[in-house]
């Protein structure tokens, strides 16, 4: 996964940089999303799959789908993508993407598991305590787990808080064990 990531990078930061100097993080945000779904169309797939379809038919096809729906630049980017064969790279590239937009604009997206749906003002709450402590907006991203059986779990980046009754369980459990 690491090499597909380090391929795809040069392409998303591309994009980013273009979208970064015609302020336009958003409309290509909405760009990369219709053209990902493009390429997971089934009949697209079909259609790039066929081992007698050529780069000019896949450029043609993309395109025509695009036309209208997507700016000059996009379609610039795809034709780029199908020259060099990193059309599957198009998801990647979105994530990516996404990723720069975020940390342009100082947010990140934080995973909160928790053992049941949270309540607006508790998770405004969480919201509030995590931005603080990692001085950035937050984009919550609520997963419902009840294998937690109470409290939540609060992943952001490679950093776990675990609030979590399983989580205090599994510490007492390690705890007593040694």
């Amino acid at each position: 996964m690491a090499e597909v990531v380090t391929i795809a990078r040069p392409y998303a930061e591309a994009m980013f940089g273009l979208a970064k100097s015609k302020n336009k993080f958003d409309q290509m945000s909405e760009e990369l999303m219709t053209m990902v779904g493009i390429f997971e169309d089934s009949q697209m797939k079909n259609f790039i799959g066929q081992p007698q379809t050529t780069n000019q038919e896949i450029e043609s096809a993309f395109l025509q789908v695009m036309d209208g729906i997507t700016s000059e630049w996009s379609h610039n980017f795809m034709r780029v993508l199908i020259k060099n064969n990193r059309l599957s790279l198009l998801p990647v590239i979105r994530t990516l993407y996404e990723t720069l937009k975020a940390a342009e604009k100082g947010s990140v997206d934080v995973k909160i598991k928790s053992a049941y749906q949270l309540e607006k003002i508790d998770l405004d709450k969480l919201v509030g305590i995590f931005s603080k402590s990692i001085n950035k907006k937050i984009t919550p991203l609520v997963e419902i787990d009840k294998g937690l059986i109470g409290g939540v779990k609060v992943e952001v980046g490679d950093k776990v808080w675990d609030m979590s009754i399983s989580g205090k369980l599994k510490d007492m459990s390690s705890s007593l064990s040694k």
